[in-house]
């Protein structure tokens, strides 16, 4: 498959983009600059198939940028996508076990949602290790 899609410069790129590529340090200064709209268009962002900068950070298994994002105290830790699905599905799904540990750890996070097919993160797990930490959570 080609990817006809043209290279962003860096002044052409969003959060969304810095996320997506797991560029850190572009993030923070970029999150630094932040002004209360801006702030405002990171916690109401979402895609095309409703995926917020949560799903972006957890599908990516980006620990890092998750923490900056999770000290944004408005941003909404279990929001879903059009699947049903939070940041916490796919940071399982994808064995992502460092982004699922903070997630777990968040006490604003609800690690019983399920998605539209019924099933909870821990059931779209493939990595042992996660399913394991999955299995030890209190509920």
């Amino acid at each position: 498959m080609i990817n006809n899609e043209r290279q962003l410069e860096d002044h052409e790129k969003t959060f969304v983009d810095y996320i997506k590529e797991g560029d850190v340090e572009k993030f923070r200064a970029l999150a630094f600059k932040w002004s209360a709209s801006d702030v405002d268009s990171v916690v109401n962002y979402r895609d095309e198939n409703g995926l917020g900068v949560l799903h972006w950070a957890a599908d990516r298994g980006n620990k890092d940028i998750m923490k900056l994002l999770l000290d944004i105290k408005d941003i909404d830790v279990n929001q879903k996508d059009n699947e049903g699905q939070t940041a916490l599905h796919y940071a399982c799904s994808n064995g992502h076990l460092n982004v699922v540990r903070l997630l777990i750890d968040c006490p604003r996070v609800n690690k019983r949602i399920r998605d539209n097919d019924n099933l909870l993160p821990e059931d779209i797990a493939v990595d042992t290790e996660v399913i394991n930490l999955m299995h030890e959570i209190p509920y």
